[in-house]
Parts: C-alpha cells; sequence; structure tokens
C-alpha cells in the first residue's frame, strides 16, 4: 500500500511539472495540436513497458482479492462476537472499501506512469515479495554470492537471531522493551554470520554437494565461483561482522571472539564425528551468550542455561534437517544425528525437547521471569510435543516442513520473553513500595 501511494506521489510530481497549470492532458493535447500542426507524434510504447503494466496490473488485482479474501475471514470468525465487536467490524468495512477504490485508481494512474517512464522502478518495488525474487532482482554478478549466502532461503537466519534476540529481551531490565538499536545490529549481524557459515561450509564440502542431488546448483558446487572467490568473500564477511561488533563494549567483543574459530570449523566436523549438530548448536547459539553483556556490559551467568537449551534445540531442529538427506549422507560417508540415531530418531527429539523445555524454565528462574513466561513455555512444549507427533522423517518434505516450522518457534519464544517482560514487577518498584 505504502508503494502504491510513493508512486502516486511520484507521478503527481512529475505531472505537476509538466502541466504547472493543472490543465487536463488531454485538453492540453488538442489545443497544442489545433495551433501547431507540426508537432512530431508521440512515439509508440514500447512492448516491454506494456508487459510491465500487464505485470502490475496482475499485483494489484491479487491484492485486491487478497484483501476481500481476509475481509471474509475476519467477517466469519468474528460473526459469534458480532454484538461486543459490532464497532470493529464496522469499521473494518469501509476500510476495505477505500481500499478497492485506491486500486482502481491505481490501475489507471499506471498508464501514466508507463508515459513517465516509472514503470522500471514500480517493478522493483512490486517484484520483491520473498528473499528469492530480491535476489533475482539484483544484478546478474551479484546473484551467485546472495545465493552463496543463502540470502534468498532466511529460515536459517531466523534459527541463528533466535538465540540472540531471546538473551537480549531476557537481559532487559522488567517492564520495559528490548533496545531496538541492539536488535538491529543483532539481525544484521545475524544475516552477515549466516552467510559467512555457508560460504565456508560450501568451500569445505565443495566436492560433497556436487554429489548430492539437492546442494549440486549451489555456486561453488556448480561453478559459478571458485575456491578463492569464495574464500574473499568470507574474508570480506568477518571483516563487516568485526566492524559491527566494534560498535559493542569490549565485553562483548571478546566473548564473540571465539565465534570466528567455530564458524570456520564446523564443516569439518560431519567427516569426524556422527555429532556434527552438537558443534553446530554450540556455533550458531553463541549469541545467547553475548546477550547479557550487550545489553548490560556484563557477562552473566543466567546466560548459560538459556544457551544450553538452544543447544539442545538445535539438536532438536538440525537432525530432523539431516534425515532430508541421510541416503545421499550414506552413499559419500558424510555422519550426522539422524545417521545415528535411525529410526530411534523420535525418541531422541523428546530428550532433546525435554532438555530444551527444561533448560528454558531454569534460564526463566535464573532470570527472575513471572508467571506469564512460564505459561509461554508451557505452550511451547506443546508446541514440540505436537510437531513430535506429525513427523515422518521418511518424507523430505514433511522434514522440511517441520524445520521451517522450528523458525517461527523461535520468533514465538521472543515474543513471548518480551510480552512477560513486561508486565514483570520492576525491583526498584518493589523497594520503593516498601520503604514507603
Amino acid at each position: 500500500m505504502m508503494v502504491l501511494l510513493n508512486l502516486s506521489s511520484i507521478q503527481l510530481f512529475s505531472s505537476r511539472l509538466k502541466h504547472p497549470f493543472n490543465v487536463n492532458v488531454t485538453q492540453q493535447t488538442k489545443l497544442s495540436s489545433n495551433n501547431n500542426n507540426t508537432r512530431p507524434k508521440a512515439k509508440p510504447l514500447r512492448a516491454e513497458n506494456n508487459r510491465n503494466v500487464d505485470f502490475l496490473n496482475a499485483k494489484l488485482k491479487s491484492l485486491e482479492k487478497g484483501g476481500a479474501y481476509y475481509l471474509n475471514i475476519i467477517e466469519k470468525y468474528l460473526k459469534p462476537y458480532n454484538k461486543t465487536m459490532k464497532p470493529f467490524i464496522g469499521s473494518v468495512k469501509p476500510i476495505a472499501k477505500q481500499a478497492k477504490y485506491f486500486m482502481s485508481k491505481s490501475q489507471i494512474k499506471l498508464k501514466q506512469l508507463q508515459k513517465d517512464k516509472l514503470i522500471p522502478s514500480a517493478q522493483v518495488f512490486f517484484k520483491v515479495g520473498s528473499m528469492q525474487e530480491l535476489v533475482e532482482a539484483l544484478p546478474r554478478h551479484w546473484q551467485p554470492y546472495a545465493r552463496l549466502s543463502r540470502l534468498g532461503s532466511p529460515t536459517g537466519t531466523y534459527l541463528i537471531l533466535a538465540p540472540a534476540i531471546c538473551g537480549v529481551a531476557m537481559a532487559t531490565p522488567a517492564g520495559y522493551l528490548p533496545s531496538l538499536w541492539i536488535l538491529s545490529k543483532v539481525c544484521i549481524g545475524a544475516v552477515v554470520m549466516r552467510g559467512a557459515g555457508c560460504t565456508i561450509n560450501d568451500w569445505w564440502d565443495i566436492d560433497i554437494d556436487r554429489k548430492v542431488t539437492r546442494s549440486a546448483n549451489r555456486p561453488l558446487a556448480s561453478g559459478e565461483l571458485d575456491r578463492q572467490q569464495a574464500l574473499y568473500y568470507f574474508a570480506a564477511q568477518l571483516t563487516v561482522a568485526g566492524a559491527l561488533l566494534l560498535t559493542f563494549n569490549w565485553t562483548t567483543f571478546v566473548v564473540a571472539l571465539p565465534c570466528v574459530a567455530l564458524v570456520t570449523l564446523y564443516p569439518a566436523m560431519k567427516r569426524y564425528t556422527y555429532w556434527p549438530q552438537a558443534f553446530l548448536g554450540v556455533t550458531i547459539n553463541w549469541g545467547a551468550l553475548m546477550a547479557w553483556p550487550m545489553v548490560t556490559g556484563s557477562f552473566q551467568l543466567a546466560s548459560i542455561p538459556l544457551f544450553l537449551s538452544f543447544m539442545c534445540w538445535t539438536l532438536y531442529y538440525d537432525t530432523i534437517y539431516a534425515h532430508q538427506d541421510i541416503h545421499d549422507d550414506l552413499r559419500v560417508g558424510v555422519k550426522s544425528t539422524a545417521i545415528l540415531f535411525g529410526d530411534d530418531t523420535k525418541l531422541w527429539l523428546s530428550r532433546f525437547a525435554s532438555g530444551m523445555v527444561g533448560l528454558l524454565y531454569v534460564s526463566g528462574i535464573a532470570a527472575h521471569q513471572g508467571i506469564l513466561y512460564h505459561l509461554g513455555i508451557t505452550y511451547i512444549a506443546y508446541r514440540l510435543y505436537q510437531e513430535i507427533q506429525l513427523l515422518d522423517i521418511h518424507s523430505p518434505p514433511n522434514c522440511w516442513s517441520k524445520f521451517v516450522d522450528n523458525s517461527r518457534l523461535g520468533l514465538l519464544l521472543f515474543v513471548i520473553i518480551v510480552g512477560a517482560n513486561l508486565f514483570r514487577f520492576r525491583k526498584d518498584t518493589i523497594d520503593t513500595d516498601n520503604v514507603s
């Protein structure tokens, strides 16, 4: 919606420049043609712009249909509460009508955008509907590096982000929201370090990836990039991460240093042990240990149970992930917990889930969390139990869907901690009440 508003304002501004006295365009064209018949005619529109207009029209129609669909859902589920929620429903309908009216007007505006040659810039905003489309919209020589960083698949970034932002939320004083400045830097760091981890992982596994169907098209395995280019890119990623780390305090910098060695060495673990997922758990959850220094400036013991709980979580979801490639891993000689556990995987997943939930309870007690936090963790336990029941370790699509669900689970845990922290009593308020 905001994109369309911006485009409408651009079109209005450009039309004002061309017609400063606000004269109707068609009338002005007729007058000028009558007064000056020698003026050359406008050139025919390019076929590319016509295709762009069709593309934008299709996007607008899909948005209009989506708005009507969600309005019907709202009315359906709020119907039993019609009396109490009538004001809310009454306020939604005018908004939907205005949105529909705006969509129809926007389709008319597209023709003028086409004439003003603003269609290419408009298409960029409309085309990027997902991270994969963002990668495809990048310049061609950037795309292999973006795919090497898995920029088009943000699930792994969410899994790396979860322990850090949950730790930041847990370390935040009671009654306050976590710092947006810290969270923004953590998000950037998660994207950069996840990309660095994928780069060095593909550098180690270039020969293995060529033998595995799912990874054969990766930039290094397919030959789009060579090993030297990947190493230069990896060094650049670590440089950016290091520069970002310097914006924090010295304690955070010292705690973060081992993470570089862990990221570099993790890909080699699958060659020597059936527990590479345990090493991965140490690597990608290091942000939980860094959270307290980021917020308070000092390391706190309360971060240790949180770190261990996320380690159990990584063992849980990455074992599910490894079941997608279990046959290829057996063929090429790669080790994993999926191969080690075999048909007993669900039993081990139950153990990892229990360890995660138990340690989250301990972490909450250590951080003086209240009843809302513990109720939220109980719901997390139910979600994990339900996921194990529905898991089919012999179906790669099912394993992938459960793996993706865990990225949402991490963000849900963050929301639970933030919400519980807001309703937790501040220690200074309690002390003041006791004194008075």
